[in-house]
């Protein structure tokens, strides 16, 4: 499970283990029943067929490991009214809960730094994914190797020196830092905080500098995508990188439609919900024709109970006992669960 923070002030939330509450209601997928010892057989198979087709030759070194080409679709088959309330809870709420009063994006051209050193496919992923933003989400964003002109500085630290902060964390964003050192200076309450910001003006992404290519990628592709503002994850969405099944290792054309709507001239930093709630309608049938005739899913309340037994179930912290019964629990709960893997069907593979 791919394990990341967005770091607030002295909150800490992880993907793998939430802890914050929700205020959102979100759409229900159905999953059809299965027999529980076909469920298990099923995900076994799966697993192996996976990691064995994915694995490297024994000969061959993790970092030249080289991944398929991106196809990039064009349009999102999901109803625009849908649509327009993702990405009202993606841009005006965040991972613990907070709900933010004000839209906040960047009202300058981005620049983007990568310390040195780092891996050599951080440099190769970084450029990829500002070339996409660029074209597929309209943004002026580039990369500098001036860190003073840069708005984002990408700061590679080492794993083991991220785990003794964070335990439960692979990377994280801290807005208003730029490094790693002036982030371990600075005292918690004195930490600029998301929901106190007026505008975006700069974040510090900290990953780690000694992790697979695959896993650099996931965790490059989320936070920079994250840090130029939806910066919710939503277990409702199944086709985005903002989602902590985390079953995607790149920004997909969901989350670049997302960003396109956040960066139209239409909107600004600053406005209320209402204010882009009213503009979302024409924002989104314009850059997104396919979602037009394409009506939306009806919607259930989140169940809490079921995030939390989730949370218990993969956090690291939780003894075996907790594990099995919170993974238990979340079984009991998983028709009122919003897991896209299919709640009831997760919750087995915990316990199993």
């Amino acid at each position: 499970m791919w394990q990341r923070l967005l770091v607030d002030a002295d909150i800490q939330y992880s993907g793998a283990t939430p802890l914050r509450p929700r205020r959102r209601s979100h759409p229900f997928r159905k999953v059809p029943a299965l027999n529980r010892a076909v469920s298990i057989r099923l995900l076994v198979a799966l697993a192996t067929g996976v990691l064995g087709s994915c694995a490297a030759r024994p000969d061959q070194d993790i970092s030249a490991v080289r991944f398929a080409p991106i196809v990039i679709p064009k349009g999102v088959e999901h109803s625009n009214a849908d649509l327009a309330a993702d990405f009202l809870d993606l841009t005006f709420e965040l991972e613990s809960g907070e709900v933010l009063d004000r839209l906040l994006r960047y009202e300058q051209p981005i620049r983007v730094h990568l310390a040195l050193p780092a891996p050599p496919s951080y440099r190769n992923d970084l450029e990829t994914l500002v070339a996409r933003l660029r074209v597929e989400a309209g943004i002026d964003i580039s990369t500098t190797e001036d860190p003073a002109l840069a708005q984002i500085a990408i700061r590679p630290v080492p794993a083991a020196e991220l785990a003794r902060v964070f335990p439960t964390a692979a990377c994280f964003i801290v807005p208003g830092e730029t490094s790693w050192q002036s982030f371990r200076r600075r005292r918690p309450d004195a930490r600029r905080r998301w929901s106190t910001q007026s505008q975006l003006e700069g974040a510090a992404i900290l990953l780690p500098a000694d992790t697979t290519p695959q896993d650099a990628r996931d965790c490059l592709h989320e936070e920079l995508t994250q840090a130029l503002g939806p910066a919710n994850d939503l277990y409702r969405l199944p086709d985005s990188i903002w989602n902590d099944d985390n079953l995607h290792g790149i920004a997909t054309p969901f989350d670049m439609l997302m960003l396109r709507v956040l960066y139209q001239p239409e909107l600004r930093s600053g406005m209320t919900r209402e204010q882009v709630a009213a503009r979302l309608p024409y924002l989104i049938d314009r850059e997104n024709a396919v979602g037009r005739s394409i009506a939306p899913l009806s919607r259930h309340p989140e169940s809490r109970a079921w995030a939390n037994a989730i949370g218990v179930a993969l956090s690291p912290r939780s003894t075996r006992d907790g594990r099995l019964a919170a993974a238990s629990g979340c079984s009991d709960r998983g028709r009122d669960g919003l897991s896209i893997i299919g709640s009831p069907y997760r919750c087995l593979l915990l316990a199993g």
